[in-house]
This record gives structure tokens, C-alpha cells and sequence, in this order.
């Protein structure tokens, strides 16, 4: 069965970033979470999301230069 939502360490290790980056992505709503039974948790989808715009962004900032 696939993964639907993530804790913050495991979204932290699949994007290469340290936990507390990860915390403040989700604090600064870079990266969506939601609530479950008071626990956060990311969903897959906004783990997709997040590293589709982060390759958007850098292909842009390329083709500036």
C-alpha cells in the first residue's frame, strides 16, 4: 500500500533537507500539512509539489542567466 502522509522526518530525509528546515517550510506553508489526531503529517502530494516548483524555480533562475 502506498504512503499518503509523512512525518516531518521522513518528509525531511526524502527531500535531502535537515528536520528543521523541513518544520519551517510547513511553518512558512512552502510545503503543505495537515492535522491528524493532533499529530502533523504531510501529504505525498505536497511533497510533489514542493520539488515540482523547486525544479520550476531553478530552470527559471537558468534561463535568466
Amino acid at each position: 500500500m502506498e504512503q499518503y502522509f509523512y512525518r516531518i522526518a521522513q518528509t525531511a530525509e526524502i527531500l535531502g533537507l535537515s528536520r528543521t528546515m523541513a518544520y519551517d517550510l510547513v511553518r512558512r506553508g512552502e510545503i503543505r500539512s495537515v492535522r491528524i489526531a493532533g499529530a502533523l503529517r504531510v501529504p505525498a502530494k505536497a511533497i510533489e509539489d514542493y520539488a515540482a516548483e523547486i525544479e520550476t524555480e531553478a530552470a527559471l533562475a537558468r534561463s535568466a542567466i
